[in-house]
């Protein structure tokens, strides 16, 4: 290889972080593509054994001549035999190390493309990532390997006689030309095939997520005939490229065995002119298939390659435009966190790519010991200022310090620690009752029951059949939405965070988990943890210590419980004053 053409190659592998990745495994390819040559160069012996068997032993009549050469061919096939293996058991270990490398960076680029509302989630880039590395240790990459060989053979045919040289060069120049049209007519209908699929598959999942409720109110039909729609059109998309992929591998594969009995009908034309023996007639038929093969082979494995390219564009977007936002600044690890102040300094949150601002300009404090109630009416955009005090929300403008340090700058995981976090809607995880509320964590049991135990689901959980390793599986609806928040809650509390966010966390809790709740709130106030809370309920009113109000985004009120409570009173009076 020449050094501008290894340049050529390195540039190409530097313009993206998973082709980096993939440039730091060639070593590993260049060892693939050795043994891949050994595998060529020992596929000669079927031809040398033709040649040795028509031209020399058949004539000679020598028995010893032909075991000396089957002993001699099977030795060969041994050996490539093991050649083969190994290249297929390097390139397979080489992928699941490849895969080990760069799952968990793309795992992370996806979360955070879901907190930012992106489209492609972690799914589909795994799902990716799996595309790519079945191509990377797959036939199509074992045909690319095999490409720069088609020359030696070519060179064999040569040595057989000049002409049979030139027809395999004339015939490896027209399966060169239908793999190009191939490539041509193929690739728009087979990447249309492929986004359909992806899109009639992200339909119906998104469906199934609320299962409950299409079969409560008698839905299934209705969705039956919006999703029949796109999975015609999917079928329509895959049919008319899947015959398209046929009919061009029929074509190459006519092409190919018609190529090959041009051959052998051209050899035989000079075995009867007397030009060449009919030992270098059988030989150069097997040639002319080798030179031909990487070629049929490539096209067999285009729809292969089309994916993993599309996949690697996408995931090199993907971690592009969400992993270079954590590599842009370093993560601040050094922070105390035993006890949190927060400070939320001109917070502004859009939705619709910063089209409509849902909480405009606020700017507040929370601090130790004190327990905070959000109120305001629905959609005044309580849920998503909690979403901007713990870091999720995508579109946001402002700044949350965390004991005078901007937030965005300490380390995630030291800052999630610390942090407990209660969601309007509780999602259980998959995995054990106890791996929910370590937060899947090492189980530290002693501080599993104790979190259930401040819940009060401890006795709950008992009860179940397998206790704290229940298993609760993908759709975690088997749980009430009580259970299911005070899961959330024991989650919550774990580990003694610093900085509490509730949001209705008594909005399914019946009056002995109110009771709890209550008890809980009481309890972190005495140990000087930061508390937010969101409620619509007047009953635990009485545990806050400040309150602040919200209407259409914007802060109305904010002070003691006390004072703003009379404010609210005042505008009560003064609105049924006006009618």
């Amino acid at each position: 290889m020449k050094i501008g053409h290894f340049l050529m190659i390195k540039e190409f592998f530097s313009k993206g972080p998973l082709r980096l990745l993939i440039w730091d495994f060639r070593a590993t390819f260049f060892i693939v593509a050795g043994l891949s040559a050994l595998s060529n160069i020992l596929m000669i012996a079927p031809t040398l054994y033709m040649l040795n068997i028509f031209d020399r032993v058949m004539v000679s009549k020598s028995l010893l001549t032909l075991i000396a050469v089957t002993v001699l061919l099977v030795w060969f096939y041994l050996v490539n035999a093991l050649s083969e293996w190994m290249r297929s058991r390097i390139l397979v270990r080489a992928g699941l190390d490849f895969d080990r490398q760069i799952s968990p960076r793309i795992l992370k680029a996806g979360f955070n493309a879901n907190l930012n509302n992106d489209e492609y989630n972690s799914s589909e880039a795994l799902g990716d990532l799996t595309h790519i590395r079945q191509f990377l240790t797959g036939n199509g990459i074992l045909a690319i390997l095999d490409l720069p060989w088609v020359p030696f053979y070519i060179l064999v045919a040569f040595l057989l006689h000049p002409i049979l040289g030139w027809l395999c060069i004339l015939f490896v120049i027209i399966q060169l030309n239908v793999a190009f049209f191939t490539n041509k007519f193929v690739k728009d209908p087979v990447e249309e095939s492929i986004k359909a699929q992806r899109d009639d598959s992200k339909l119906i999942f998104s469906k199934l997520r609320n299962l409950d409720v299409l079969d409560a109110m008698g839905m299934h039909e209705n969705l039956r005939k919006s999703w029949d729609k796109v999975h015609r059109t999917t079928l329509s998309t895959n049919t008319n490229s899947t015959d398209l992929q046929r009919r061009q591998q029929s074509i190459t594969k006519f092409v190919q065995y018609a190529m090959q009995s041009f051959n052998l009908g051209g050899a035989a034309l000079l075995v009867i002119f007397g030009h060449l023996s009919v030992g270098a007639m059988v030989a150069a038929n097997m040639v002319t298939s080798k030179a031909l093969a990487p070629m049929s082979m490539i096209v067999a494995t285009y729809k292969q390659f089309v994916q993993a390219k599309i996949g690697l564009l996408k995931l090199e977007e993907l971690l592009e435009k969400y992993e270079r936002k954590e590599l842009e600044s370093s993560p601040n690890s050094s922070v105390d966190l035993i006890e949190i102040k927060v400070k939320a300094l001109s917070l502004t949150a859009y939705a619709n790519n910063k089209q409509t601002a849902i909480i405009r300009d606020l700017t507040f404090n929370l601090n130790p010991g004190e327990v905070v109630g959000l109120i305001g009416p629905s959609g005044s955009g309580k849920s998503t200022l909690l979403k901007c005090l713990v870091g999720v929300w995508p579109e946001v403008t402002g700044q949350v310090l965390i004991n005078s340090v901007d937030s965005e700058s300490i380390d995630k995981t030291l800052l999630g620690n610390a942090i407990g976090y209660l969601p309007q809607d509780v999602e259980l995880l998959e995995g054990t009752v106890a791996e929910n509320i370590c937060r899947f964590s090492e189980v530290d049991s002693e501080r599993v029951i104790e979190a259930a135990k401040i819940a009060g689901i401890h006795e709950m959980i008992l009860k179940m059949p397998k206790g704290y390793d229940t298993f609760i599986g993908d759709n975690s609806g088997v749980f009430s939405g009580g259970q299911r928040q005070r899961i959330g809650l024991a989650r919550a509390v774990y580990g003694d965070p610093a900085f509490f966010l509730f949001d209705e966390p008594n909005s399914n809790l019946d009056d002995i988990g109110e009771k709890s709740l209550i008890s809980i709130i009481n309890n972190l106030k005495l140990k000087n943890k930061t508390v937010i809370l969101v409620t619509h309920k007047t009953n635990i009113l009485s545990e806050l210590d400040g309150l602040i109000l919200l209407e259409n985004g914007s802060i109305v009120a904010h002070g003691k419980k006390e004072e703003v409570m009379i404010m609210i009173e005042k505008r009560k009076i003064q609105t049924q004053a006006t009618f």
